[in-house]
């Protein structure tokens, strides 16, 4: 890591802890595209990531202000269980002072298999979707919520996916953890940014933080116009990481070539010195708007991105 690398994560590291100066996945894509109409698919039998994301969608979007939001938590919990996984559903609320969300419970989930502490390979996504579709064309729309297809459902379908797979190895010579962040998606003007990974991160002791190889953020992984390039900070600290990732899916999708400085869940961990990148294709014509639905996006898209996911994996493990 040069000097300059060093600089700009030292004050990434001082932006974290004070809250302020973010949003949500970094900035506006550039020159979206227009919005398919085509029908999305319902099934596919060739991609059990695609199913995975389809019962997440069955039960509607997450956002912070759903009531029973927690509920659905437990649900994926529950089905990471089934997978073999040992989950834990984490809650914590914020100070009353804090504006807007003062006092409500968030939670994250954390599902463990192979060996505990042992170069541990974290897996991550954001569980929440959107409040409020402020980049929708139509004024109208914008205090909807987003149906978070892309943007909420498909990570968390990549972690089920894997957890399908890799729950039950119990001979592992290294640990996976999947780990389900809360409020990914904050409120435009305020530092409410990432407040599950904030809190998940600033919860490691250093013996905790020790215990983690790599870890792998998932967001926005769906997107029919599928092209992922590496995040800025992160590619300058953990270049490595992306190589070694991206060596394993379709050079003509996955670039290790850093592209822009994007704002998620990935930057809390590196900021505690936890080597972190962040898989994400961020130009979605639909992002932020009503129309991030399954109909905009791609289940070659999410089972590639999952593919590669286990083929790493696959390779760390010997297998």
């Amino acid at each position: 890591m040069t000097a300059v690398n060093r600089t700009r994560l030292v004050l990434l590291a001082a932006v974290l802890v004070t809250g302020s100066g973010f949003s949500s996945c970094g900035e506006k894509p550039r020159q979206p595209a227009a919005v398919s109409t085509a029908a999305a698919p319902e099934e596919n039998p060739d991609s059990t990531a695609w199913a995975e994301a389809l019962w997440l969608d069955s039960m509607g979007p997450r956002p912070v202000g759903r009531v029973d939001r927690l509920e659905v938590l437990e649900k994926i919990a529950a089905r990471f269980r089934d997978y073999g996984a040992h989950a834990e559903v984490r809650r914590f609320r914020l100070p009353e002072s804090t504006q807007h969300w003062g006092g409500k419970e968030f939670a994250n989930l954390v599902a463990r298999t192979g060996l505990a502490c042992r170069d541990t390979v974290l897996l991550g996504a954001h569980w929440d979707t959107r409040e409020a579709a402020d980049e929708d064309p139509d004024p109208k729309k914008r205090e909807m919520v987003v149906p978070g297809f892309n943007d909420g459902t498909s990570g968390v379908a990549v972690l089920l996916d894997l957890a399908r797979k890799w729950g039950k190895s119990g001979d592992l010579p290294f640990g996976i953890e999947f780990v389900l962040f809360d409020a990914e998606e904050g409120i435009k003007g305020t530092d409410l940014y990432f407040t599950g990974s904030k809190q998940f991160a600033a919860a490691l002791m250093p013996p905790d933080i020790a215990c983690y190889k790599a870890a792998v953020v998932f967001d926005m992984v769906a997107d029919r116009d599928y092209r992922v390039f590496a995040e800025q900070l992160s590619h300058s600290a953990n270049r490595w990481l992306y190589d070694e990732l991206y060596a394993h899916g379709d050079p003509k999708v996955f670039s290790p070539s850093p592209d822009r400085i994007i704002y998620d869940d990935h930057l809390p961990l590196l900021a505690r010195g936890i080597p972190s990148i962040l898989v994400i294709d961020l130009d979605y014509p639909a992002w932020h708007t009503r129309a991030d639905t399954r109909q905009n996006c791609s289940p070659e898209s999410l089972q590639m991105t999952a593919d590669m996911a286990d083929r790493w994996l696959r390779k760390r493990a010997g297998r």
